[in-house]
């Protein structure tokens, strides 16, 4: 990506922009896959958590948006719930439940037992443990 597309694609994510039918607010958080944006459903009038993920190249988008559609169907009280998946220029993006609070990375800051910890973990487990059993793997799975 030239430095002219770099400025328009960065441009296409800044609060206000509209994907699908989505309205970025503010970013939540990046990876290396892609960035997580705070977004408003006009439609469903609800604020959600709008994930964009960049293909590198141009093959990799009907895979990204395959993975995306797989995640979909995953139903786990510890996966989080995915509104909506599509596609935008070299961007696949999904809109899921937004969920508010801390991160784990902060979470675990504080000093805490092993009864308060195990429950967590266990949960987040139980959420892996369902995103494979639909076939997929998260690649990208860190505390903050």
């Amino acid at each position: 990506m030239g430095g002219d597309d770099a400025q328009v694609e960065a441009k296409a994510l800044m609060p206000g922009a509209v994907i699908g039918r989505f309205v970025l607010l503010s970013e939540l958080g990046a990876g290396a896959m892609g960035i997580v944006h705070l977004a408003y459903d006009p439609k469903l009038d609800r604020k959600i958590a709008l994930k964009c993920l960049h293909a590198s190249t141009p093959e990799q988008l009907p895979r990204l948006l395959r993975e995306a559609q797989a995640l979909a169907r995953v139903r786990d009280v510890n996966v989080v719930t995915i509104y909506d998946v599509g596609a935008v220029g070299s961007r696949v993006w999904l809109a899921m439940e937004l969920v508010e609070g801390q991160t784990l990375e902060r979470w675990l800051g504080a000093t805490r037992s092993w009864r308060e910890i195990l429950p967590v973990m266990e949960a987040a487990g139980r959420g892996i443990q369902a995103v494979h059993a639909a076939g997929l793997v998260h690649r990208d799975l860190k505390p903050s």
